[in-house]
């Protein structure tokens, strides 16, 4: 009967959706969230989830085009509106990769793709065919294609694609032009031309827009020059040659070779030099673009990618992560300019109105050709936030951009509340307790922003960069960590409490990544200390002696995090391996909790490695950010996978719970946030029969079936009249102890007579959880080696770190009650509350009690 009702439970929770509205739940922007979001900050219009490698107009100008990637994961091809933004195709393609991108006059759009990482299996695919299918990867194949390509084009006309690289040997390849022929693999298609230039190799190389000739650009080291060469594709041989002289040895360097489509004139550019144009029929330079500007390290500045406009009378360029410049040939002067514009790649309408441009992140932005300005702007980021806080009122969010930027974002509304741009080197960044402003460091100093108001310095400010600062949890205490020294502050007032020197700290060639206050009030200290990128360990100190009172474990780990707990069970801090392991470990009680894995093993035999890692505020769930775009819930006293959160097109980054615990806030690559619903689904679950309650309350004890549980939580928070029934008929408040007795039996521990020892660990064994810290306090007394014996080994049976299923049962019933928060959960919950002080149960109870009082109290 009883795998009947399970059966039942599980066909309604899969039959059902989280919330009824999911299937119609858009963001204020109209666009569609995934299942289990409720709100985007940020929008995916003009945002295609990665770094934008090829931008291409329909020939109306009314789409574009435009291909993204991020190490074969993210990768995408996604076609715009361009007069909204908004997406009018997106089709993922993972593992895959554009080289050449192009839409035609007559309409047609072309790629050639890079199917498959392992394989060098390159295809032509033509995207705007809607009978076309997306190219996919073959079974493996005993050794790679003959080709190993790293420079393409396809020619003006569609007619032509061009391919050049290096063979398995590194020698030089000759540049093979095929025919193009959609969804044919070049290595099984014949080779129309093949060029060789004596074996000098071939730089580059650009098709003239009739499409009947093809320029390429080969070193010459007899002359220290680079030959720019004339093809007849027609003809299949060299027509001319124009000799371009460059100074010292920089004709060995890489180059960027743009031909006008006029034909008249090509652009020539080099790391570290400005433009330099050249007649094509003469090869005679006749203008040099002004230098760009100098960086304050001394680095100069260079233009690393340019477009001719259709008429060639317009050139556009970039710099690496600097200005977008549009340039009058005629007048050699830039009409305007766009400082920090993060372009990649560039693209002209082709009637020459429009400009697009491809975000080294992800930002597309479409502009006036005439006047540079932008026609379709869109809120969110440029550059991938690097963190995120949730403020005390569960509605608002601090995020953190490298731009330097700090904004305060409502959660409900999806709307920016507040932007401060920064300028200088902004390091590290924390909320103060309370939330009220944000703590930064930023040109060596510390710095206060009021969320609502200004940037201000702190009364006090340090002599050196301080590179990490974290408050304590009861907010008492700030720990900062310098070039020089780490610190504890008291705070608000800023007085210094303690200081210990880096080389007190550390041992040679170690480095030492954070400091956290891990105790109230500050008195207990933690640093992270590497001593290789991927070994870390915590070493903990005393603030009031300075002396260090102990390390955990090291282990093949990236980083360290402390989280306390709200829940009064501890503080615990959990690092990711390079293998895709995360581990929790125990700060309070100096020991392991269990091993996670976020994300399934890919087709190389590696795990997906950890980006972020979150514990809620009443440490129950464990969110685990990978880089497959998902975000893994687990619960953390058992290990079991509650949810997955998928939605994000590239990786997520950074994760922050919401005080109450009841929503998510994830920050991805692809330059949006989500905000997650982490309620228990109730639709359709309302109203079960007393038989399938029942048997939701027995499933609270698995422990291996986390889609199981979490179908339980949903039932019998669906239902609390049926579940506070079972609470009363099965839930007890921990029997309060009789501490005469236990200080007895403590004292018979150490008797002579061993079967008074046997018994008296008999009767403290039976007295369950609750005795674990006063068995611990008596361990701190340093009794006999028999007795340290007797009590080591009760304290592992009674408090193991698999909690037990009765335990386990509790802990999950406490939770549906604080979820629930109806007046009569509240008084089950205050009984249960005044159980045993320390047991398990007891604690659970009043801190639920709690974060019902402040949830109210915030609404």
């Amino acid at each position: 009967m009883r795998r009947m009702y399970t059966f039942l439970l599980g066909l309604l929770v899969t039959s059902c959706p989280a919330n009824a509205e999911d299937k119609l739940r858009r963001d204020i922007h109209g666009d569609p969230l995934p299942k289990g979001a409720i709100a985007r900050l940020g929008t995916i219009k003009l945002r295609p989830g990665a770094g934008v490698d090829h931008l291409a107009f329909s020939p109306d100008g009314k789409q574009l085009a435009c291909w993204c990637g991020f190490n074969y994961s993210a990768n995408a091809l996604v076609i715009y509106d361009v007069a909204t933004g908004n997406e009018v195709r997106w089709t993922p393609a993972p593992e895959m990769r554009a080289l050449a991108l192009s839409w035609l006059r007559n309409g047609r759009g072309l790629a050639l793709v890079h199917v498959d990482q392992e394989e060098n299996d390159y295809v032509m695919w033509e995207f705007t065919d809607p009978k076309a299918s997306l190219p996919r990867r073959e079974a493996a194949r005993n050794g790679r294609s003959g080709y190993d390509l790293s420079q393409f084009a396809i020619s003006p006309d569609g007619n032509w694609v061009a391919a050049s690289g290096m063979t398995s040997r590194t020698k030089e390849q000759p540049i093979r032009i095929w025919r193009w022929h959609a969804g044919k693999k070049l290595d099984r298609a014949s080779v129309a031309h093949k060029i060789d230039f004596g074996g000098r190799g071939c730089r580059g190389f650009h098709f003239f827009p009739d499409g009947q000739s093809l320029l390429a650009v080969c070193p010459n080291a007899s002359t220290k020059s680079l030959d720019l060469i004339v093809v007849d594709l027609l003809k299949g041989m060299q027509r001319e040659i124009i000799t371009v002289p460059l100074p010292a040895d920089d004709w060995k360097n890489e180059c960027q070779v743009v031909v006008d489509p006029r034909s008249k004139q090509f652009a020539l550019t080099r790391p570290g030099m400005p433009a330099r144009l050249f007649d094509l029929a003469t090869g005679k330079e006749h203008a040099s673009l002004p230098s760009p500007r100098q960086e304050k390290d001394g680095r100069q500045k260079h233009i690393h990618t340019v477009a001719f406009s259709p008429d060639g009378s317009f050139l556009a360029s970039t710099e690496y992560y600097g200005t977008l410049r549009l340039w009058d040939l005629k007048n050699n002067r830039p009409l305007w300019e766009v400082p920090d514009a993060h372009v990649k790649t560039l693209s002209f309408s082709q009637d020459g109105r429009l400009l697009a441009t491809g975000g080294i992140e992800g930002a597309v932005h479409i502009r006036d050709a005439a006047t540079g300005k932008e026609l379709c702007p869109q809120p969110g980021w440029e550059l991938v936030p690097s963190t995120l806080a949730s403020l005390p009122d569960g509605r608002r969010a601090v995020v953190a951009s490298r731009t330097p930027s700090l904004s305060v974002w409502d959660l409900v509304e999806s709307k920016c509340l507040n932007q401060k741009d920064l300028t200088g080197s902004v390091w590290r960044q924390t909320l103060t307790p309370g939330g009220g402003a944000m703590v930064f460091t930023r040109d060596n100093k510390l710095q206060r922003w009021d969320l609502a108001d200004k940037v201000e310095p702190v009364a006090w400010a340090c002599d050196e960069t301080v590179y990490n600062l974290s408050f304590s949890h009861d907010g008492k205490t700030l720990a900062t960590l310098g070039d020089k020294e780490a610190r504890v502050w008291d705070w608000p007032s800023g007085k210094l409490r303690r200081s210990w020197p880096l080389t007190e700290l550390l041992s040679p060639g170690l480095e030492l990544l954070s400091a956290l206050p891990v105790s109230e009030g500050g008195s207990r200290l933690a640093t992270v200390v590497c001593e290789s990128h991927f070994q870390s360990w915590m070493e903990f100190w005393d603030t009031r002696t300075g002396k260090k009172v102990g390390q955990s474990p090291k282990d093949d780990g990236r980083y360290y995090r402390p989280w306390p707990t709200s829940n009064g069970v501890g503080v615990f801090a959990g690092y990711s391996t390079r293998d895709g392991r995360f581990i929790l470990y125990d700060v309070n009680r100096g020991r392991f909790i269990r091993v996670f894995r976020s994300a399934p093993e890919s087709r190389d035999g590696e795990f997906n490695f950890i980006h972020d890692a979150a514990l809620a505020p009443d440490g129950r769930i464990l969110a685990l950010a990978g880089n497959d775009q998902s975000v893994v819930l687990f619960e953390a006293s058992t290990g079991l996978v509650r949810r997955r959160l998928a939605g994000h097109r590239n990786d997520v980054k950074a994760l922050a719970f919401t005080p109450d615990g009841r929503r998510l806030i994830t920050m991805s690559r692809d330059l949006t946030g989500l905000v997650w619903d982490l309620s228990h689904p109730t639709a359709g679950l309302r109203g079960a029969s007393p038989g399938i309650i029942e048997a939701a309350w027995h499933d609270l004890i698995n422990t291996t079936d986390g889609a199981l549980v979490q179908n339980a939580l949903a039932t019998l928070a669906a239902n609390p009249a049926g579940f506070l029934g079972l609470c009363e008929k099965h839930l007890r408040p921990a029997a309060k102890l009789d501490h005469r007795a236990i200080d007895q039996w403590l004292a018979d521990l150490d008797s002579s007579v061993f079967a008074t020892r046997a018994n008296a660990q008999k009767e403290l064994e039976q007295l369950g959880e609750e005795i674990v810290p006063i068995l611990k306090a008596q361990l701190g007394k340093k009794p006999s080696l028999e007795t340290v014996r007797r009590l080591e080994t009760m304290i592992a049976k009674l408090d193991p770190v698999d909690p037990p299923p009765d335990r386990l049962q509790k802990i999950r019933a406490c939770e549906i009650l604080e979820y629930i928060a109806t007046p009569g959960a509240r008084q089950f919950l205050k009984r249960l509350a005044n159980g045993a002080r320390h047991a398990r149960l007891t604690v659970e109870a009043r801190a639920a009690l709690d974060r019902i009082d402040k949830l109210q109290a915030r609404k």
